[in-house]
């Protein structure tokens, strides 16, 4: 049976832009960008003081069901800009309900939880899942993610605050008469009417990957970014590729030590591959890493001394100096999770392989490098045709993936009691996860392989029970 695959959502940021009108400069373009920005903000951040908490009231009170378009439900609730604008009204009023609709959703169902936590005096996840469905079966059901960091603030005392005015400039909500995009093989044209200004045309130039070579663009979010620059974010839909037909598992391990760590089975030949690691750039990204890390802790101690003594001057250069190295980190560890992901999802498709991972629903993709690594294969994967499948990740690390002991744990190794098998402990994590994915409890059948044409081998001690004159492929069938 072939998967059900999505379309494809690829978002794009983009900044430096071409004015085509005639007699039109960037700069007028930005200065009347930026007004409406201040119309909006304006707007959102007195109508989030002192109409928003209503609102919430309204459609909890009302059972109003959370469907339709943005620009249907905004009116049928009444929502309207507190200041009416004197260009474009109507548009810019649209504009004004898609952003206060894009906060109800979340903001609802923290509320609403943490309202039920505290009545009920729950703290169990499942309890306040339950509790919550029956109670409000009309909105949208809460992740596990956003239950359990709602327990974490009742815990705390900290209740879900208001949200804060982002002035992001929603055109997608907008009639085609105020605004519209169309594009060519390697631009984005984006017409947009500008007060004093009228119809303005501006290109984009779309970056030379693959990813941006097809699908249609919908029309961009206008907002600034960190360094208070307008960016335009668009989005372009392309069509699901072709699924590939799978008949494989490669169970994948993410961690922090080693970044990825693979394992191909076959149940069809009850084959086990050596362990698969990406290795070349990713190896040479994960040194970098390391030595930026320890640079890292050395600058903030050096930091933390100078403004104990008093030399401030010094100490803000070395600040400086911190967020240079934390920002240079972060950007590399983004370019290595492209590569792993790369890496996972090529061999996946050359072995006609789906790709089980771990179920990191409950950690937030900001907060761990795991998550985040997870989702840019999720997203690389997706691309590819490649199903990615979650499994529990409950005791990965911990249960022998032969005989199903607990084993032992030596800093990064394991030991079987009952078979006496040593691994790796990202090796473990990977062969258990793959067996997982393929609907099996163990892998006490299955025939380990020595090695595969595309692996590298995994440090220290990885397993005891390789046969060291078999050298095959997991793609064999005999």
């Amino acid at each position: 049976m072939v998967a059900f695959m999505p379309k494809l959502h690829t978002p794009i940021n983009l900044r430096d832009y071409e004015v085509i009108t005639t007699g039109v400069t960037t700069k007028q373009v930005e200065a009347s960008l930026r007004a409406t920005r201040t119309w909006l903000l304006e707007n959102q951040t007195t109508y989030y003081s002192t109409s928003f908490e209503s609102l919430l009231q309204k459609i909890l009170n009302e059972e109003v069901h959370l469907t339709g378009s943005l620009g249907y439900l905004g009116r049928k609730l009444s929502i309207a800009p507190p200041y009416k604008a004197q260009y474009q009204s109507y548009n810019l009023a649209e504009m004004f309900r898609a952003s206060v609709l894009a906060k109800v959703g979340g903001l609802l169902q923290q509320t609403s939880l943490f309202d039920l936590a505290v009545a009920g005096k729950i703290t169990e996840p499942t309890q306040l899942k339950a509790v919550y469905r029956k109670r409000y079966p009309w909105l949208p059901q809460p992740t596990w993610q956003v239950i359990k960091r709602t327990l974490s603030q009742v815990e705390r005392g900290v209740y879900p605050g208001l949200p804060k005015p982002d002035g992001v400039l929603s055109y997608w909500a907008t009639d085609t008469h105020y605004s519209k995009l169309t594009r060519d093989k390697q631009h984005l044209y984006f017409t947009v009417k500008l007060q004093d200004l009228g119809p303005v045309i501006l290109s984009f130039i779309l970056p030379n990957r693959e990813r941006f070579a097809g699908g249609k663009p919908t029309r961009p979010n206008v907002y600034l970014d960190r360094r208070g620059r307008l960016t335009f974010g668009f989005t372009l839909q392309a069509p699901p590729p072709t699924p590939v037909q799978a008949s494989k598992v490669l169970g994948v391990d993410l961690g922090l030590v080693i970044p990825a760590v693979g394992t191909l089975i076959d149940p069809a030949t009850r084959q086990v591959s050596a362990p698969l690691i990406p290795g070349g750039r990713v190896r040479v990204l994960s040194d970098k890493l390391k030595r930026l890390a320890r640079q890292q802790i050395s600058v903030w101690k050096k930091l933390e001394t100078n403004r104990a003594r008093g030399h401030e001057a010094k100490a803000d250069l070395l600040h400086v100096e911190y967020l240079r190295v934390r920002s240079k980190i972060s950007r590399l560890k983004i370019e290595r999770s492209h590569h792993v992901a790369g890496y996972l999802t090529r061999l996946a498709v050359e072995q006609g392989a789906l790709i089980a991972v771990e179920d990191l629903a409950w950690v937030p993709n900001s907060k761990w490098d795991q998550a985040r690594q997870q989702k840019v294969l999720e997203d690389t994967a997706t691309r590819k045709g490649v199903r990615v499948k979650k499994v529990r990740a409950a005791g990965t690390s911990q249960d022998c993936p032969r005989c199903g002991s607990k084993v032992t744990h030596n800093s990064r190794t394991t030991k079987c009691p009952k078979c006496t098998r040593v691994l790796n402990r990202d090796v473990l994590g990977a062969r258990n996860i793959a067996a997982r994915g393929a609907g099996l409890s163990t892998l006490a059948s299955f025939t380990y392989c020595s090695s595969l044409p595309v692996l590298t081998r995994a440090p220290g001690p990885v397993t005891t029970g390789y046969s060291p004159g078999t050298a095959l492929s997991i793609s064999n069938t005999s």
